[in-house]
């Protein structure tokens, strides 16, 4: 079985895809009749086992990480001034990330029950104040009713912070922490080609207080968000299923210190198609409309094109590319906007060298048109990375990411270099 868990560090850059790679490598030789049994052999060589207890597998994972970066208060080269004369500029430092986690999976072929914490605890070298103890707890399952009907479910708490980088950070100089309560749940069920799937969630995030001289700077951050969606498809053939997904997200904030209120409304209708063509292309697609309304009635209703993707291009049995993206509005916490409308394209390409190296790079676009507020943030990011596995127990990874913004506001603008070395013990 492939680690169940999320690869460290959380807060910086990608989520690293190791254990995707592997998967669709396999399933690349495969595709090629080359010798892809010998290649599966050796990439299991490196899964992690874990321990089992009956009808239970316990999987352990711990990391420590070295971080360098360039630019820790992801502020413009220029500097920015933050009070009392003072010109917070653009400052470098180093880091310690540890990064501890459990699990704990029923091994049953039909029902699955999960429950696992993970944690991210960071020290700075010299800005303390950035210092951060994040963890996640988490547990849930599926129960099968039958081969095509089941249920499956989630609930979790959160303990993160707004990473720097945050469009809508409300201090420079510390950092903001928050706790999320969530759940989530889905309900599928296939007769024969045609499928129903209903996907529900609910998160509720609230956010420490931040003063600043008897001023909390995270005054009308907390909210409720609820999502809601139904997907009525039909399997065309084996390699494509044609599906229809009407969605419905509602956001309410608490309170709303600035000047308008950013509760709101959004209904999508999309089509769309879930995609395995012979092992080369896997993933989905689906575009349509999406119409937003706000709990201000001074500003006005939106309606405009969305859109997602997630598709897997084997383009050899080593070379593996992933391509994502989307557009949708979303809410903001900007006192002066109510909203924006995100837009986000990503690449990464990936190449298993060895049955021990793989290596792997990134571009990624991401643009923020706020609405009722001239503000547009275009971020670009791209890096490389690579893992080399000792053996099952022990690997080690290496990144370099850059991340550019560019703003109509400059004081939202920076560039920032970031290097990570990082030893992955797993059992």
């Amino acid at each position: 079985m492939a680690s169940p868990f999320l690869d460290s560090p959380m807060r910086y850059g990608r989520r690293n895809r190791w254990c995707g790679v592997a998967a669709l490598a396999v399933a690349g030789l495969a595709w090629c009749g080359v010798g892809w049994t010998a290649l599966a052999q050796e990439l299991d060589d490196f899964e992690q086992r874990g321990l089992r207890f009956g009808k239970f597998d316990v999987f352990s994972e711990f990391g420590v990480t070295a971080l360098y970066t360039d630019n820790i208060f992801a502020v413009p080269g220029t500097g920015v001034p933050v009070g009392g004369g003072e010109l917070r500029a653009k400052q470098s430092d180093y880091a310690a990330i540890v990064t501890p986690g459990v699990r704990v999976q029923s091994n049953s072929q039909r029902h699955d029950v999960f429950l696992q914490g993970t944690a991210e605890l960071a020290r700075y070298d010299e800005f303390t104040s950035q210092n951060y103890d994040d963890f996640t707890v988490e547990g849930g399952g599926q129960f099968d009713f039958t081969r095509n009907m089941f249920v499956s479910g989630v609930v979790g708490f959160d303990r993160g912070h707004d990473d720097s980088t945050d469009p809508d950070r409300r201090s420079i100089l510390r950092i903001s922490k928050f706790d999320v309560y969530r759940g989530a749940a889905r309900f599928f069920a296939r007769s024969q080609r045609t499928f129903v799937q209903l996907d529900g969630r609910a998160a509720r995030r609230e956010y420490a207080p931040l003063d600043l001289a008897g001023v909390n700077l995270n005054a009308g951050r907390d909210r409720l968000n609820v999502a809601t969606s139904l997907r009525v498809g039909h399997q065309v053939s084996r390699s494509y299923d044609l599906f229809t997904t009407f969605r419905y997200r509602t956001t309410t904030f608490d309170d709303t210190p600035g000047l308008r209120d950013r509760s709101s409304d959004r209904y999508g209708l999309l089509l769309g198609t879930t995609l395995d063509l012979d092992r080369r292309i896997e993933g989905e697609f689906a575009a349509g409309v999406e119409y937003g309304s706000f709990a201000d009635e001074r500003v006005d209703d939106q309606f405009g094109f969305t859109f997602s993707a997630d598709l897997d291009f084997i383009l050899s049995p080593r070379w593996l590319l992933n391509v994502q993206g989307g557009q949708a509005f979303e809410p903001t916490d900007s006192l002066v906007s109510t909203g924006r409308l995100r837009t986000n394209a990503l690449a990464d390409l990936s190449y298993i060298a060895s049955r021990r190296l793989v290596t792997s790079a990134f571009v990624d676009y991401d643009r923020l048109d706020d609405i009722e507020s001239p503000r547009i943030d275009d971020t670009v990011s791209a890096g490389v990375s690579a893992q080399y596995s000792v053996n099952r127990y022990l690997s080690f990874r290496a990144s370099y990411d850059y991340t550019r913004r560019t703003s109509n506001e400059t004081l939202r603008e920076f560039d920032r270099n970031l290097i990570l070395f990082s030893v992955l013990g797993r059992y």
